[in-house]
């Protein structure tokens, strides 16, 4: 019986864990999605409202400092230089 509920118990703390891993994977995912979606709404503006694209594009890289999110700041501070 001591065995059966010890066996159970290690079950229980691998689904546990798995269960983290996953949630941990969801979150890095959703941080991604959203840097992306952030530095790729900041190019909308560009041309008429650099200093929208310009807040877009930081808050992207703020969210994830991926080379999109890169890109989009150098591309909105060169806009906002122009204008």
């Amino acid at each position: 019986m001591t065995l059966i509920v010890a066996v159970l118990a290690g079950v229980a703390l691998d689904e546990r864990n798995n269960a983290q891993d996953e949630r941990a994977q969801a979150q890095r995912e959703t941080v991604k999605t959203r840097s992306l979606a952030l530095a790729a709404s900041s190019l909308e503006p560009l041309r008429t409202r650099p200093e929208v694209s310009l807040a877009l594009a930081f808050e992207a890289y703020r969210e994830s400092p991926r080379p999109e999110a890169s890109a989009a700041v150098i591309q909105a501070l060169s806009a906002t230089r122009r204008s």
